[in-house]
This record gives structure tokens, C-alpha cells and sequence, in this order.
């Protein structure tokens, strides 16, 4: 069978950059700073930087992974897995996969459909004030939406993007580059109001340092605060936050099923993100003249001087999550309903009838558990990233060390054959794809480092989550 054409031009791999990026930074962006706080700006940008560089890696090795792959097998991460552990990985991968992306689009959907209703609710304040009110006051002075509001709005953001997501990838990439431009901007306006904040800020301090007798350790800069004891708190948001390995399959066979173009689309996605993240982190951190007591009083804070710019980029945030997350889980549940042939065995089905059913079923449960846990969205976040800890960190290394080793056993055998027989014979059938070698740096050693971290990442988090749990235990 003739590989797919290939679409490795600029646009191709702009497109899907932005894909990845828009993926990305959604829903993390937003929860950052609420985990972030205490830890200060410096410790917690180096920590980004370096689950960036962890979660590129395994991002690269699950697409060594996917290069091995044939052209006739479906591009998605069940298939993947099957290909490379054997028959037995894919349910593992189905229940991993299902677990991570019901609790993320559970809290997508319990944040977008809230901020959407407060959108809608700022906007009809200042229509129905015909925008008399002077700065930010239109803004400020809009009543909290009504729950049964709240509930509406979650339905029927939930109802938009099952419809885009249904139509396909063509209009998903328009829409999110769209969005993702929108955020862009709209971002940098945030920068600016918080930057002016900061500059406000070391003003006042300075004029009270002038004055002051004591010491100032009530009026410390945020961004000057250093706990380096409360990164691992943050690492399973930052793990999130650089979760869009999902992709990577579609990626690959969207670019051509070319491993550079490929690899090149998944780091400057996931470098834009980066980039806006660390941004953000000294945009909300150092955007108060002293250390706040939680991180609602950070937000409040940005709403207070950014205006609408603050719900607006809250939103654009969570759509491009829910564009780039919900389309790689419509796609990896229509490819099991046909794989568990539910849908082979109805006459007439046809596509879009399979694609409407998983579509259903991707977004229909979690819309449920997002109406009865209204405050789903961190918890919910934090909770699936143990289980992205196994499905993007222990199964992309597993894949490449059992793949790279059959490759050098085929290696052996056709030197064997070849100075035995003096001819050519390709022996090994199980690494036909179009795979251009080993794509992380480093061989198994590389491999080896990668795999390490990945363990005690997934102990780190483990005790997080376990800490969270019994503290909740105890307030009870």
C-alpha cells in the first residue's frame, strides 16, 4: 500500500503547531497560577521549563513509536499502542485514555460553559447600560449569573463544539487558529495591564521603604518570593498543561506521516506554550504589591485592571482546549466502536452516523458529571494526571525500548542472511512504517533517563493527590 500525500509544506506544519499549541495551553493556562502561588515565579518557571523538556520527550518517542507503524492501520493512539505492545496494551490504553480525557473535558466543559455565561451575562450588563458605565465598571458591576443560567450554558456550549467537533478536522484547524490568534492578543493586552500593575506596585514600595522603620516583609513582590518546597504540588497542573500527546498519531499522519516536519510541529506547539506560560506566570504572580492569601485574590486582581480582556482570554483558553482535546477523543472513540464492530452489524450506519454516536459519547457523560460537580475543573485536572503519567510517560518508553529492540534484532538477522546468502531480505515485518530511526537523542541511555523521570514523576503526583485526599478527609 502507497503511503498517504504528503502535506509537510509551511502552512501544513503551522496548522498543526497551532493545534498542538491551542491544546495546550488552555485549560492549563488558567489553572497555573491557582498552584503556582506559593511557590514564586522562579521556582515555578523552572519547573515549567523542565516538564516542558520531559513532555516534549515523550512526545518525540510516541512519535518513534508511530513512525513504525503501517499505512493501512488507523492514525490514533489505541492503534498505536496495539501495534507496538501487542493486543493486550489496547484495552490498558482504552481505560487509561478514557479515565484522563472524561476528567479533562468534565472540567472543560464545567469551566467553558461558566465562563461563557458570564461572558454573555457582562455583555447584556453593558447593553443594558448602553455602556454608560465609565473603565471597567460595566465589567465589574455584572451580577453573578443565576445556577439554572449557569446549567444552560453548559448545555449549549456543550451542543457548539460537539457540532464542530462532528463536522472534522478541517473546520476544527480554522476555527482553532481563529481562536488561538484571538487569545494571542488578547493575551498580550493582559500582559500589558499586568505589567502596568507591577510597575504601580514597586512604585508604592518604594515609597514606603522611604518611609518605613521596620522591615518590609509585608510588602514583598510576589515574583521576589522563592519556595522551592512547593513545586511538586504544581507538577501534575504542569503536566497537564503540556498534554497534547493525544495528538500526535493525527499529527504525524496529517504532516505526510514525515517524522522531522512531525517532531518540528509538536516542539514549536508545544514552545508556543511554553512561552505564553511563562509569560502568564509573571503577568499573575507579580501583578500584586504583596503576597496574596489564595489565588482567587490573583485573578481578582487581573479582572480589576485587564477589564473584559480577563473572561474573554479565560474563554478563547478553554476552546482551543476543547477543540484540540475533544477532536482526538471523537476520533479514538469512533475508531473503538468500530473496532468492538458495535456499529458493523447495523445496516445502513454510515460515517457520519459512527461519528455522531462517538461524538455522543465522548462529550454526553462528562457533560453529566460537570452539571453535578460545578467545581470540577482543578480537581479534575489534577486527578488525570496520574494516569497521563502512565499513558504519555511509562507506554511511549515501553513502546520505543520493545520497538527499538526488535529493529536491531531484524538489523542482525538480515547482516546474517545478507553474508550468508548474499542477497537482501527484509526478515522483520513488524517495523514496516516509515520510520527514519531513533528520533530522541541519547539511544538508550536517552531512553533509560526518560524512563526514570517518568517513575518519579508518577510517585510525586501519586502523593499529591493522596495528600489532597486526606486533607480533604480531615475537613470533613
Amino acid at each position: 500500500m502507497k503511503p498517504p500525500a504528503a502535506t509537510t509544506t509551511e502552512g501544513g506544519i503551522r496548522g498543526q503547531a497551532l493545534l498542538v499549541a491551542g491544546s495546550a495551553v488552555g485549560a492549563g493556562l488558567i489553572a497555573l497560577p491557582s498552584v503556582t502561588w506559593r511557590a514564586g515565579f522562579i521556582p515555578s518557571s523552572c519547573a515549567l521549563i523542565a516538564v516542558w523538556a520531559y513532555m516534549s520527550s515523550v512526545g518525540i518517542l510516541l512519535l518513534e513509536a508511530s513512525s513504525w507503524m503501517d499505512y493501512s492501520r488507523p492514525a490514533n493512539l489505541s492503534g498505536v499502542v496495539s501495534f507496538n505492545l501487542g493486543p493486550s496494551g489496547r484495552p490498558i490504553c482504552i481505560m487509561l485514555y478514557i479515565s484522563i480525557y472524561a476528567a479533562t473535558i468534565t472540567a472543560y466543559i464545567a469551566e467553558g460553559g461558566q465562563q461563557a455565561t458570564e461572558l454573555l451575562g457582562m455583555f447584556l450588563h453593558c447593553v443594558e447600560n448602553r455602556f454608560s458605565l465609565e473603565g471597567n465598571s460595566c465589567v465589574d458591576s455584572a451580577p453573578e449569573p443565576h445556577q439554572t443560567t449557569v446549567v444552560i450554558g453548559k448545555l449549549l456550549f456543550t451542543a457548539l463544539f460537539c457540532g464542530i467537533i462532528f463536522k472534522g478536522p478541517s473546520i476544527v484547524e480554522r476555527i482553532n487558529a481563529v481562536c488561538m490568534c484571538g487569545a494571542i492578543l488578547v493575551f498580550f493586552v493582559l500582559v500589558n495591564a499586568a505589567t502596568y500593575d507591577v510597575d504601580t506596585a514597586v512604585e508604592e514600595i518604594e515609597g514606603e521603604l522611604s518611609t518605613a522603620t521596620g522591615n518590609a516583609t509585608d510588602t514583598q513582590i510576589v515574583t521576589a518570593e522563592k519556595n522551592w518546597g512547593e513545586i511538586p504540588g504544581t507538577l501534575p497542573v504542569m503536566v497537564v498543561a503540556f498534554s497534547y500527546h493525544n495528538m500526535v498519531p493525527s499529527v504525524f499522519a496529517s504532516l505526510g506521516r514525515h517524522t522531522q516536519p512531525s517532531a518540528l510541529a509538536l516542539l514549536f506547539g508545544s514552545g508556543i506554550a511554553l512561552f505564553m506560560y511563562l509569560i502568564w506566570q509573571g503577568a499573575t504572580i507579580g501583578g500584586s504589591n504583596a503576597m496574596p492569601s489564595s489565588s482567587e485574590e490573583i485573578f481578582d486582581n487581573l479582572r480589576k485592571s485587564a477589564g473584559v480582556a480577563f473572561p474573554v482570554f479565560s474563554f478563547l483558553a478553554i476552546v482551543t482546549s476543547v477543540l484540540g482535546v475533544g477532536l482526538g477523543c471523537v476520533d479514538f472513540m469512533e475508531d473503538v466502536l468500530v473496532s468492538m464492530s458495535a456499529l458493523k452489524e447495523k445496516k445502513g450506519s454510515t460515517v457520519k452516523m459512527k461519528r455522531a454516536q462517538a461524538t455522543i459519547l465522548t462529550f454526553g457523560p462528562c457533560l453529566v458529571c460537570a452539571l453535578a460537580f460545578p467545581d470540577a475543573f482543578l480537581p479534575a485536572l489534577e486527578f488525570s494526571a496520574i494516569f497521563r503519567q502512565i499513558l504519555f510517560g511509562i507506554i511511549p518508553v515501553a513502546m520505543v525500548w520493545r520497538g527499538r529492540k526488535k529493529k536491531l534484532l531484524s538489523r542482525r538477522k538480515d547482516h546474517v542472511i545478507d553474508q550468508e546468502a548474499g542477497v537482501w531480505k527484509e526478515t522483520c515485518g513488524s517495523l514496516k512504517g516509515s520510520g527514519e530511526g531513533e528520533l530522541l537523542p541519547g539511544g538508550n541511555i536517552g531512553l533509560g533517563l526518560v524512563a526514570i523521570i517518568t517513575g518519579l514523576m508518577l510517585v510525586i503526583e501519586l502523593n499529591h493527590v493522596a495528600h489532597i485526599f486526606v486533607s480533604s478527609g480531615h475537613s470533613l
